[in-house]
């Protein structure tokens, strides 16, 4: 039997390569060079764990903001106001009504946005460079009373000052709003 080609009278391909030497036989494709790997790829392979998430913790103090009902969402803070320390108190429903008795008589004007700014000054603030603003002149003063005498003092007061501590007050309601959907006792 004699090889012709590729192919034999049997009709069986015959390797002509078989009787080379390893040296001379012709690759078919000829050797890449090695793939460089990308740098840093930013997607996750599938095998990958899932990355740790952090669990957030309350403070203290954050704790301390929801105790009980009485107390709940009450927050406090000293604030710089023009160079002076100036603190102030979160609103309660109390003091919330207060500024609605005093603004009522403005409604309807054009004053009746710097009453409500005054108002809600007058119920939160507390201390003015570590003082108190108003100290009552006895223990049976009503809250009435304490908070007139209160927004008495802040009138005298430029809009300047009284705008920059409203600005404030309104944002300490906000910070208990945001810690409150943080700790998942509001909804978001």
């Amino acid at each position: 039997m004699v090889a012709t080609g590729f192919t034999t009278k049997t009709g069986l391909t015959s390797d002509p390569t078989a009787f080379l030497q390893p040296e001379t036989i012709p690759t078919a494709v000829p050797p890449q060079a090695p793939v460089e790997s990308p740098a840093e790829e930013s997607r996750r392979l599938v095998a990958d764990p899932t990355p740790v998430e952090q669990v957030w913790e309350p403070t203290p103090e954050e704790r301390q903001q929801f105790v009980s009902l009485l107390t709940c969402g009450k927050k406090s803070k000293v604030i710089d106001v023009m160079g002076h320390s100036v603190g102030i108190e979160s609103l309660n429903t109390d003091d919330d009504l207060h500024v609605g008795v005093f603004t009522k008589e403005y409604l309807g004007t054009e004053a009746y946005a710097r009453a409500v700014q005054l108002a809600n000054s007058a119920a939160a603030i507390r201390t003015i460079d570590g003082s108190l603003v108003y100290t009552p002149l006895s223990p049976n003063e009503t809250k009435n009373a304490i908070f007139d005498a209160k927004v008495e003092k802040l009138s005298q007061y430029h809009p300047a000052v009284i705008t920059e501590i409203y600005r404030e007050v309104l944002l300490l309601d906000s910070e208990f709003v945001k810690l409150a959907i943080k700790l998942g006792k509001l909804k978001g």
